[in-house]
């Protein structure tokens, strides 16, 4: 059924070239030649774009399904930082306005399996309403996401969207407040994920599927990361114990803004 559903692969990343750099050999040698991959720069003062653009794969071209030209390996270039969220939702967006029926986003500071990407299309391939294609792991946090059998729903528990498969056309039957297309960059990471995942069993009939195979062969750590706020431990730490008041209290205090960093 889904089988003949089209797929990209897009990569967000901030800062850390080199990082980025080692992401993008990984993802190119574990998937087809005929998939392009896209890189979001979250407007990073490093040299991600510059570097990215040099690869000789910018300068291989494939033919979207729109039929259209686009290279091998894309570069969607910020000029202000705006976070993760909407970073992803950039790249879906990319991925419908080039007639990708399927993107697989991840971040740029984990490896991937060598299957990775044939494992999460298996999984959402045997389910008509699968919208996410995920798996899951242990958190930096001391929690742990559940361990399913291949291919159950997850109804209950989040998992985070540093390496999702998802349907493009789940995205416009699952918009948010104020008619949010994708991700809400409103939203605070460690909590973005959850929201959306969330409002996508919420709204429609779209459902989130996971892999028990492993899909992230390692985390690399990179000093652009702000994994080390103890605002952001403690929200983990509230998503973790499922105490939503205290969560909701914390991004509150946070005011919603990406530029606000803990001292």
């Amino acid at each position: 059924m889904t089988s003949n559903e089209t797929v990209a692969v897009g990569i967000v990343s901030y800062n850390d070239a080199a990082i980025l750099q080692q992401c993008i050999d990984a993802v190119l040698a574990t998937v087809g030649p005929q998939i392009p991959v896209v890189v979001y720069d979250d407007a990073s003062w490093s040299a991600n774009a510059r570097l990215a653009r040099q690869r000789p794969e910018a300068g291989e071209w494939l033919r979207t399904p729109d039929g259209y030209e686009t290279p091998r390996l894309t570069i969607i270039e910020n000029r202000i930082n705006r976070g993760s969220a909407y970073g992803r939702t950039q790249l879906w967006r990319w991925a419908e306005e080039s007639g990708y029926d399927r993107m697989a986003t991840i971040d740029m500071d984990i490896r991937v399996h060598e299957h990775w990407l044939s494992t999460l299309l298996n999984v959402m391939d045997r389910h008509a309403n699968c919208g996410i294609a995920t798996y899951t792991y242990a958190n930096d946090h001391g929690g742990h996401f559940p361990v399913v059998a291949d291919g159950q729903d997850l109804r209950v528990a989040e998992t985070a969207s540093m390496c999702w498969l998802v349907r493009i056309a789940m995205l416009n039957d699952c918009l948010g407040p104020d008619l949010v297309w994708g991700m809400d960059p409103r939203m605070e990471v460690f909590s973005h994920d959850s929201e959306f995942s969330q409002r996508m069993r919420r709204g429609s009939d779209w459902r989130m599927f996971l892999s028990a195979e492993p899909l992230i062969s390692e985390f690399v750590q990179h000093h652009s990361s702000r994994s080390n706020s103890p605002t952001l431990k403690a929200v983990a730490d509230a998503r973790r114990d499922k105490d939503f008041k205290v969560w909701a209290e914390l991004e509150a205090s946070r005011g919603w803004d990406k530029d606000k960093t803990d001292p």
